[in-house]
């Protein structure tokens, strides 16, 4: 998994097609969730803590279609 601390790339929620927890075992770290848009192409992302991971998934989730 690659760090960031500012993101360079951004594409429109609208285009999100699913959203999904990473199992600890497979990312090697807590709290990670992934995202794959239109294209294809899947993005994955470190919340910081339970409540953050608990609210990006809550909230990107919804938005999916």
């Amino acid at each position: 998994m690659r760090g960031a601390t500012s993101g360079t790339e951004s594409f429109p929620v609208s285009s999100l097609t699913s959203v999904c927890p990473i199992d600890e075992s497979i990312a090697g770290e807590q709290f990670v969730f992934a995202m794959k848009n239109q294209t294809g192409k899947a993005f994955w992302f470190k919340a910081e803590s339970k409540s953050s991971y608990d609210a990006w998934l809550s909230a990107l989730q919804s938005a999916a279609p």
